[in-house]
């Protein structure tokens, strides 16, 4: 979950996108609306 949270803010600092591939990000992205913006 430290990693996922990592990664959602280093791409919100920089301006990009995430393409959730594994199940767990998938899942993470799903309990996160507020997450919905980085979504690619």
């Amino acid at each position: 979950e430290q990693l996922v949270k990592a990664a959602i803010d280093h791409t919100r600092a920089t301006g990009g996108k995430i393409v959730p591939v594994c199940s767990y990000v998938v899942a993470q992205f799903r309990r996160h609306p507020e997450w919905a913006d980085l979504h690619a």
